[in-house]
């Protein structure tokens, strides 16, 4: 329910006690009842504009590339346009305001009519200490801010800074549309709103995260059951790469590995788009990225320094006895090597050898993950990334020609559509996808351990031919297919003379 205010004889609301009490219950309730930020954002904006009594309350996040959107606001009796979902440019704070919002959490109140605005600073400028006593600050208005709440139809407003973890992550503002005054009670209430603001993103962004790591570890589990199930690799490969390609948001992706002493012949698994050139692992980028990426200076890899699990802690788990010196030194050196990222392969220069085998698709973002440890290469995944269509709401018309540094005069809703944009690769997308790395290059080092312990069992380790294990193998399995298919068979029995003084001479 709405706070119910008298009023004095300019219209300004007197202060009542126990409404800020209820005010600041109904909010924590909110906080501690539910962790769906949106809905606590919505509900903030509604209770603070009540308690102000205000024609309107936003809430404004800032984007990374520091323009920002309406995300929550509340209206009373339609006095003002509403500017939900609408997007703001960086230009419009300017640097040394978020600054000085970031450094002593100042809140901004600014009178139109007289072209005043009121600076109340909570903090020291130089060390960011708060300053126990608020200092404030009265100075003049830029004819440009002026022109530009005018523009909005607005008299009076007050801006108040929301931090988290030290960044400038939005802003609380009122909006009206006559003078107003705010006493120093109403600012103390609605900073201590304000705080609470930032409790519930911090806990709304914990949870995000909880769920994003379930999710992963779901995926990898999901992804390690393919790997060791009964199933051989062989057959395997292909349902894999498509699951870590879903899993990575791709539209396709590849398996390279890489040939041995025994596959003389490298594999290739591929899903979804691909490019045009068929052996693209075999380019020099390529190879320089699987080979020696976090040697080489030109290339600036995304490395994720917050993995600390080594390769030896998965490797020894799963590798047998062969594998053995290995696994300790996994476990005593960090050396895993790590995805590396192409955000946009046509705004880089030194990608434009890959282009022509990109050209035709819609490809335009790489992830490339190699499957190494140390100098023991075992291949790559690559995953690809599909351009996009963005749409985004601007609060007005932009402005083309950056030497007109006069205020919009229009915040009516100007819709505007990009195409051919590259989807960024987030840092827990690159943390997944290191850690599938892992458990891929781990799957094929044991593919590899096993195939060199059936070979060795198999043939003479000095001749490297077929030894009579091998052959009692393959006699049992040829009569069995006699057997079932009703056909012949005959062994060939060669008897070598004076065999033991070759063997002598030429066999040891």
């Amino acid at each position: 329910m709405p706070y119910q205010f008298q009023t004095d004889s300019t219209g300004n609301p007197l202060e009542i006690a126990g409404d800020w009490e209820r005010l600041f219950n109904r909010i924590t309730n909110c906080i501690h009842q539910s962790l769906e930020l949106p809905e606590i954002l919505m509900i903030a904006a509604q209770e603070v504009q009540s308690f102000l009594n205000t024609d309107r309350v936003k809430l404004y996040q800032f984007h990374p590339d520091g323009s920002g959107e309406v995300i929550a606001e509340s209206i009373y009796r339609n006095r003002l346009p509403s500017l939900l979902g609408l997007n703001f440019p960086a230009s419009d704070i300017p640097d040394h305001a978020r600054e000085m919002l970031i450094k002593t959490r100042q809140r901004v109140i600014v009178d139109v009519g007289s072209q005043k605005k009121t600076l109340n600073l909570l903090d020291y400028l130089q060390i960011g200490e708060s300053l126990g006593i608020d200092d404030i600050r009265y100075l003049p208005v830029d004819a440009c801010h002026i022109e530009y709440l005018g523009a909005m139809g607005v008299s009076s407003s007050l801006t108040v800074p929301i931090l988290y973890q030290n960044q400038l992550w939005g802003l609380l503002v009122s909006h009206h549309t006559k003078a107003r005054r705010y006493s120093e009670r109403e600012l103390r209430i609605v900073q201590m709103l304000v705080d609470q603001v930032s409790v519930a993103i911090a806990q709304s962004n914990l949870q995000a995260q909880t769920r994003q790591q379930a999710s992963h570890e779901a995926t990898v589990n999901q992804i390690s059951c393919l790997l060791h199930c009964l199933r051989p690799l062989r057959e395997n490969w292909q349902t894999i790469l498509a699951e870590v390609v879903k899993a990575l948001q791709g539209s396709g992706g590849r398996l390279y590995i890489s040939a041995n002493a025994m596959e003389r012949v490298a594999q290739l698994y591929t899903y979804g788009d691909q490019p045009t050139l068929p052996q693209i692992e075999q380019s020099p980028l390529w190879q320089q990225i699987i080979g020696s990426l976090k040697n080489d200076p030109i290339l600036e890899s995304a490395i994720d320094e917050e993995v600390v699990e080594t390769w030896g802690e998965i490797a020894a788990s799963t590798l047998q006895a062969e594998a053995d010196n290995q696994n300790r030194a996994f476990a005593s050196h960090n050396s895993a090597h790590h995805p590396y990222t192409i955000v946009d392969l046509y705004q880089e220069s030194k990608f434009q050898s890959l282009v022509p085998a990109f050209e035709s698709t819609r490809i335009r973002s790489i992830l490339i993950v190699p499957l190494k440890y140390e100098r023991q290469s075992v291949g790559c995944l690559s995953v690809f990334r599909q351009e996009i269509e963005t749409e985004t709401l601007w609060a007005g018309r932009a402005r083309p020609d950056k030497r007109n540094s006069r205020p919009r005069l229009s915040f009516e809703a100007w819709r505007e559509i990009k195409t051919g944009q590259a989807q960024a690769w987030s840092r827990s997308e690159i943390k997944l996808a290191q850690s599938l790395g892992k458990h891929l290059y781990v799957a094929i080092m044991q593919q590899r351990v096993d195939g060199t312990r059936q070979h060795q069992a198999s043939h003479d380790l000095l001749t490297n031919l077929p030894n009579r294990i091998l052959f009692s193998e393959l006699l049992s399995l040829a009569i069995a297919n006699v057997h079932e298919c009703g056909e012949m068979l005959a062994v060939v029995f060669l008897d070598i003379d004076r065999f033991h003084t070759i063997n002598d001479t030429l066999g040891h």
